[in-house]
């Protein structure tokens, strides 16, 4: 089987200098996804990518409440076609606000994980850019890595090299920070996981009184839980009423 190259990046970008984000707090934007993945299947890439390089450094990565916000925009667009180049992202390199980067829409991509081989795993090559978009160039030939130019569908996780180089910019993992935008420790899990209990206790309710009306509400509450539009909306409510209850402490205090 013949190689496949990530991304467009050249493999000699960002290896002249450290390229990195000012403060290690970087916000995530899903714009677009790629034609045959919904935005729950790219979303959950994305959790999973997040989650990784969140724990391999010391990087506080997070969804942003908003677009504007992120440090991390991503797109979709037909880069070279099937089996070519798998994706582009730019690098925070100089004074840079915002990366965009783009995931080829020709391509087949597999969305589960680990892999199955059907398609290339959209899982690796997230897992790939996002490096590049928080300053990571393209590992040294031979080198058994995630930021390796060439995909490694074998790879399950980070490799030695590709968290060295997550420390060498952002330090070892800490924990307990709040994301990019500011003001609460809750992400989008533990708001998912609050709202599933909520609904828990008026199914049971709904079936303790043969309540009809409210076993259809309860339907659709479920189907919007799967929107992760509104999962954001409300991620940045719950971020903004801790702002404010932060700003009327602080203000009586004084």
């Amino acid at each position: 089987m013949s190689l496949v190259r990530v991304c467009n990046v050249p493999d000699h970008a960002g290896t002249g200098s450290v390229c990195k984000w000012p403060d290690p707090n970087v916000g995530i934007a899903l714009m677009q996804v790629p034609p045959g993945v919904s935005e729950a299947g790219f979303s959950q890439a994305v959790d999973w990518v997040i989650e990784q390089w969140n724990t391999a450094c010391g990087v506080k990565m997070a969804w942003a409440a908003q677009a504007f916000k992120a440090r991390i925009l991503i797109y979709t667009r037909k880069i070279d076609g099937p089996a070519g180049v798998l994706a582009e992202s730019e690098l925070p390199c100089g004074p840079v606000k915002q990366c965009k980067q783009w995931y080829d829409s020709s391509e087949k991509w597999d969305v589960r994980w680990p892999p199955t081989g059907d398609g290339i795993s959209l899982y690796l090559t997230l897992l790939h850019e996002v490096g590049h978009a928080i300053g990571i160039s393209h590992a040294p030939d031979g080198t058994v890595a995630v930021m390796a130019a060439f995909l490694n569908s074998s790879l399950r996780a980070l490799q030695p090299w590709d968290i060295a180089q997550g420390q060498r910019r952002y330090g070892k993992p800490v924990g307990g920070a709040p994301g990019p935008t500011g003001g609460t420790n809750m992400n989008r899990d533990e708001i998912v996981k609050r709202i599933e209990s909520i609904l828990l206790i008026l199914e049971h309710l709904a079936k303790l009184t043969n309540n009809k009306v409210d076993d259809a509400l309860i339907g659709v509450a479920k189907d919007l839980l799967k929107q992760t539009w509104l999962i954001d909306i409300l991620l940045f409510l719950f971020q903004q009423q801790q702002q404010q209850q932060q700003a009327a402490g602080t203000s009586e205090s004084s």
